[in-house]
């Protein structure tokens, strides 16, 4: 598990040829963050086949992408002002 900023990372591992299995974001709220970094891993093939991307944000924002890239939205719960989406492939659905 490494802390980084996620669109450098997404664009370094990209250049790598390197892929991932779960991605975890927890960028600052209300910030415009959820949107630029979920367009970079949809531009970006960093995803391996059945990977997860699991995106907390405030709930007050709207609602969250239904898809993006290769995934789509699986699972999305509402704790208080923090919302969690759960994306993933669609054939393997497992929530």
């Amino acid at each position: 598990i490494r802390e980084v900023h996620p669109i450098a990372r997404g664009e370094t591992l990209h250049r790598r040829g390197e892929t991932t299995d779960v991605i975890f974001l927890d960028p600052p709220y209300s910030l415009g963050w959820e949107k630029k970094t979920t367009e970079t891993i949809a531009v970006n093939p960093i995803l391996s086949k059945g990977s997860w991307v699991v995106m907390e944000s405030a709930a007050k924002d709207g609602a969250s992408p239904m898809a993006f890239g290769t995934l789509v939205k699986l699972k999305e719960k509402t704790y208080g002002d923090t919302r969690v989406v759960f994306y993933g492939w669609a054939q393997s659905n497992p929530l």
